[in-house]
């Protein structure tokens, strides 16, 4: 008998959206960035969070597209945004622990999901599973889950 053991190493949630997303009516600006021009910003924006928030949020620069918000001229959250070869575009979202809860997320999502819908793409967010509060922000603005993703690795 093989007694191998495994543990999860990655289990998320994708999610799609149903219908469209409703404007989010917040005082948040939401700016779009190049890495080109503005990889320095990006850069000293995130080193603001641990190694584990970054884990969590699968943010890397190695993205297509990035959304900077602002609250009273200040950054205040992110969105990089990849495209893969299939229709879909996914996000990596980070938001301030000071802003959180006051509409930041809701309004870098509402930009995004425009801009992929111009693109002719597919807004798709994925969520770790243990990650409530990014579940619940997506779900909050029309996001359904539509399936679960685990991967396991040999221990």
């Amino acid at each position: 008998m093989n007694s191998q053991a495994f543990e999860i190493c990655i289990d998320d949630i994708d999610y799609y959206l149903s219908g469209h997303i409703c404007d989010a009516k917040s005082k948040v600006e939401v700016v779009q960035l190049t890495l080109d021009a503005h990889r320095e910003h990006i850069e000293q924006f995130i080193t603001g969070f641990d190694e584990e928030e970054l884990f969590k949020a699968d943010f890397s620069l190695d993205s297509d597209y990035f959304y900077m918000a602002y609250l009273a001229g200040q950054p205040v959250g992110i969105i990089a945004s990849y495209c893969g070869v299939e229709p879909f575009e996914s996000l990596s979202i980070l938001v301030t622990p000071n802003c959180r809860q006051r509409g930041v997320g809701k309004a870098l999502i509402s930009r995004w999901v425009k801009e992929v819908e111009k693109r002719g793409r597919v807004a798709r967010y994925r969520a770790n599973r243990e990650n409530i509060a990014s579940r619940r922000l997506c779900e909050s603005l029309g996001f359904v889950a539509h399936s679960h993703i685990q991967i396991l690795a040999e221990l």
